[in-house]
């Protein structure tokens, strides 16, 4: 099929055009430009699609018929190719419910071929391909119209080199027999659960909590979770409403009366105003409360024993990864070797091609 008419999509004629021709494509190149600064739920604002024939911007705020592109996020027929994808999949998680799959991250693929972990994508596309990306757009607010030229060029690059990218990566990793290594990885990233934010586990996103006594730390779930409940329902940041420091200073005053709460030097005296009596009554409320134990052994020193046994792991982990030819913290962490030195059951810390990899290593 032939490729659009057009390269910024602005209207649901162009829009239906390229529906057409990504449903006839094996795979296409995603990547999105949103914005948050202001809410909890990002916004939507491009979405930019390549193929190794055509690229191109469509633009949500425009297009009244945006969602129906969410029957090719679905199609499994159709990969979809991404650079460090969770943002991506994050707000096309909370436009659609759903987040894009089958996927391919190119930032995730790359450390098999001997690349760093984490590489950025400008860094990718100059080793990989020679090409030097401008910068010059990083801080773009891209919810505002109209878009000039430049900054259509700039967002179009996102998923121009990512289709070039994706089948030299893809090339490479079945030379070396390793392309189905990554399935797990890539199956994680499309996983709608790690989208969803339950505000009952939102304090799981809190530092220094291994300070706190029980009451204390009942007290900052609770304030967590009041958090995020507000923040979702308000669609503002967690730190506009109340920020960390703010509420673990809260947990471990516990203030049971208005004065108390004034008496906080972090708190802010709007936050009071409006939240005041809401937040004595989480704190009241926690005073009752069994908290959730915290991950296992959060913070707590190696022993002897343990540090030797987590030396000779990483020892065995450096071998095996010099025979594969990649980077050892790729194939296993410091924090997930000391969970092994600490008797957790290997297919609970590592899955996929890792665990096996690691087979002969921890057996």
């Amino acid at each position: 099929m032939s490729p659009p008419d057009t390269r910024y999509v602005q209207d649901d004629r162009a829009l239906a055009q390229v529906v057409d021709y990504l449903a006839a494509q094996p795979w296409f190149a995603l990547d999105t430009e949103f914005e948050r600064n202001r809410t909890y739920y990002p916004r939507l604002c491009l979405l930019q699609v390549a193929t190794p024939e055509w690229v191109g911007c469509i633009d949500p705020l425009a297009v009244e018929e945006f969602d129906t592109l969410r029957t090719l996020a679905d199609d499994p027929a159709i990969l979809k190719v991404v650079h460090a994808g969770t943002q991506d999949c994050e707000v096309l998680f909370q436009r659609w419910g759903a987040t894009p799959g089958p996927l391919f991250d190119t930032q995730i693929a790359a450390p098999l071929l001997g690349f760093p972990d984490q590489l950025g994508y400008a860094a990718l596309v100059e080793q990989m391909l020679g090409v030097s990306l401008p910068k010059s757009h990083t801080r773009t607010d891209w919810c505002r119209r109209p878009l000039s030229d430049a900054q259509l060029r700039y967002a179009e690059d996102d998923a121009r080199y990512l289709a070039a990218l994706y089948p030299l990566l893809r090339d490479r990793l079945l030379e070396r027999d390793c392309l189905h290594w990554l399935a797990a990885d890539f199956a994680d990233l499309s996983d709608d659960a790690s989208y969803r934010n339950p505000p009952v586990e939102a304090w799981r996103r809190l530092r220094r909590l291994e300070r706190l006594k029980p009451g204390q730390l009942a007290a900052a779930q609770a304030l967590a979770q009041w958090r995020e409940t507000t923040a979702q329902a308000k669609d503002l940041p967690r730190a506009w409403l109340l920020r960390d420091d703010a509420l673990l200073e809260l947990a471990r005053e516990m203030p049971g009366d208005m004065a108390a709460l004034r008496s906080l030097g972090t708190l802010d005296k709007r936050l009071i105003s409006r939240h005041g009596e809401a937040l004595l009554s989480v704190i009241a409320n926690a005073r009752e409360r069994t908290p959730e134990p915290l991950p296992d052994a959060r913070g707590a020193p190696l022993n002897a024993s343990e540090a030797a046994a987590l030396a000779q792991l990483q020892e065995r982990v450096a071998d095996q990864a010099a025979r594969l030819g990649i980077d050892p913290a790729l194939l296993a962490s410091r924090k997930k070797l000391v969970r092994i030195v600490r008797g957790a059951p290997r297919s609970d810390v590592f899955r996929g091609w890792r665990l096996a990899a690691l087979e002969p290593v921890l057996a």
